[in-house]
């Protein structure tokens, strides 16, 4: 009953790493302008410049509105906030890539499978071969 336990703790940790692997963004490696950015409405990652160091900061989209461009900031689930972008602090922006970001995911939901039912075979000591002697 206690091997039973622990194997089950793995694959509880396993299939929660798999979740968490799942919401993984891949953006493109070419800078955008914020133009762009506006058009597109995809997930965005801004680089801000400071007197010290450059900082990232992620958007759900961004927007212009009234000559003015606005990151989309999630602050609770299906809660949008909207946050000033100025031009000036900005060092770089770059756009989600949807098709490699959806590659990603299939790529690592395929992994986790495969490696689940490694441990799971390797668990129940599978010895190899079906049926016969």
């Amino acid at each position: 009953m206690e091997a039973i336990k622990t194997r089950l703790k793995t694959i509880t940790w396993f299939l929660t790493a798999l979740i968490l692997l799942q919401s993984c963004v891949v953006y493109h490696k070419a800078p955008s302008s914020l133009e762009q950015a506006a058009q597109e409405k995809v997930r965005s990652k801004v680089w801000f410049t400071n007197e010290v160091q450059d900082f990232p900061s992620k958007y759900k989209y961004i927007v212009y509105e009234n000559d003015q461009y606005f990151g989309m900031v999630e602050i609770e689930v299906g809660k949008l906030e909207k946050e000033q972008l100025s031009e000036d602090e900005i060092v770089t922006i770059k756009t989600q890539d949807k098709n490699a970001s959806t590659w990603a995911t299939i790529g690592l939901c395929t992994i986790g499978f495969g490696a689940l039912i490694a441990v799971l075979v390797s668990s129940i000591g599978f010895s190899g071969g079906f049926g016969g002697t």
